[in-house]
């Protein structure tokens, strides 16, 4: 891949990843608007248990397959396995999604959280589990055939298009959400419809069958699984240092405060937005440097992606810290009490992009495991302080304890990257 390609992949990939992150936006303040903060963290509660469960079900598969699907690409000999790991990842993330997600869903209504989130919530998220996961599971393969701008579109476009889509059409008809279930019920349908799409191109991207070729076996298996499960293992810490904090407030505190704390979450992803952007377009091509041993490459495109992540992220920052104090009010004048959560939040999340996707370049090498005992540590560290500082800050301790775990994993990985020589700096 020239140059060329690379810079039109990254900004169209930034387009897209824009593009959805501002429907989300939209998204969510409408939701946060038509209903109020208690219904609000309904939703967001039992989504982020949702979404745990998700990323546990994928067992790292949508990260590995990326991985596996660009390597096979290349190699004629293994060419006939892209299909093989395709069929097998998502049968596997599908039947262990519905198991892992009835375990917990159960759990959730024996234990009481069934009086302040209804029977009818913890039921539609436990259905929300496998689209969640089948439309990750996709993302990752299309990212794999270096289709990054279709991977995001379907990720976050057709979802956030479609429940904005499907809001209005309900207005339109006279109806009102005004419930976190129907709020849910909402994302399960954009999800069911981006997910059929999706398939539909995998399916126009497989390559051709083979009269014969060889059969899977368990080796090739153990393979998937072995590369995987650490990958499953960093995103799932990933997210509950992302999430972790939401579902704490939760609990600790109750709907009505999650609903409040979600929503400057969702603002200060704003500022993310070029990380995501970057890290879709880099990863594969990552992951194929590596196995060609091109580590001048590699060295090249780390070095673009720190500078683009770090100056966009940085003018995200600042756009978001200035109208945040005007456009939160108009969604709801409860949701100020969070204001100074998101100064928090921004604050720790363009100290962390100024040192570059480290952990990422870890996860598309060998170093898989190094990466996943960093992020574990980390999210460990942010599972402990949440707790502790919920009970005497409320909202900013949550934040605090979040975005300094995130700082953390990210300055760790950056010092095994150097340490080790991942990059070849010296060469």
């Amino acid at each position: 891949m020239d140059r060329l390609k690379l810079y039109k992949r990254l900004f169209s990939s930034f387009g897209m990843m824009g593009l959805g992150t501002g429907l989300g936006f939209i998204v969510h303040i409408g939701l946060a608007h038509l209903l109020d903060a208690h219904e609000y963290g309904v939703y967001n509660f039992i989504y982020s248990v949702a979404m745990i469960v998700c990323l546990v079900a994928l067992m790292g598969m949508s990260s590995a397959i990326t991985r596996f699907i660009a390597s096979y690409h290349i190699d004629d000999m293994q060419r006939h396995k892209i299909r093989q790991v395709i069929g097998f990842s998502v049968i596997f993330t599908s039947i262990l999604g519905l198991i892992l997600g009835a375990i917990v869903f159960a759990v959730m209504a024996l234990s009481g959280k069934a009086h302040e989130y209804g029977n009818v919530a913890l039921f539609v998220g436990f259905l929300s589990v496998v689209p969640m996961t089948l439309i990750r599971q996709n993302s990752g393969i299309l990212r794999g055939f270096h289709k990054t701008t279709a991977s995001v579109a379907y990720e976050t476009v057709a979802r956030e298009a479609g429940m904005l889509a499907i809001v209005i059409g309900l207005y339109a008809l006279g109806i009102k959400l005004t419930s976190g279930v129907g709020a849910l019920l909402v994302m399960c349908v954009a999800l069911t419809i981006a997910i059929t799409l999706s398939f539909y191109q995998i399916y126009k991207l497989l390559p051709p069958k083979a009269d014969t070729h060889p059969k899977q076996s368990i080796e090739d298996w153990k393979e998937w699984i072995s590369v995987s499960f650490p990958m499953m293992l960093m995103a799932a810490f990933q997210r509950l240092m992302k999430r972790i904090d939401l579902i704490f407030i939760g609990l600790m505190l109750g709907p009505a405060e999650a609903g409040i704390y979600a929503l400057m979450v969702n603002f200060a992803d704003g500022s993310t937005i070029a990380s995501k952007a970057a890290l879709s377009v880099f990863a594969p091509k990552i992951a194929a440097d590596f196995a060609k041993g091109d580590h001048a490459s590699m060295r090249k495109d780390y070095n673009l992606a720190r500078l683009f992540i770090a100056s966009t992220s940085i003018i995200a920052a600042l756009i978001l810290i200035f109208a945040g104090g005007f456009i939160i009010p108009l969604i709801g004048e409860q949701y100020m009490e969070g204001y100074n959560t998101l100064l928090i939040f921004l604050g720790f999340y363009v100290f962390t992009v100024l040192w570059g996707p480290a952990s990422n370049v870890m996860m598309m090498t060998r170093y898989e495991k190094q990466a996943m005992w960093q992020t574990k540590a980390t999210a460990i560290l942010n599972i402990a302080l949440n707790p502790i500082l919920i009970y005497h800050f409320g909202m900013e301790g949550a934040a605090f304890a979040t975005g300094l775990s995130i700082m953390t994993r990210n300055l760790l990985s950056c010092h095994f990257v150097y340490k080790k020589g991942v990059l070849k700096p010296h060469e």
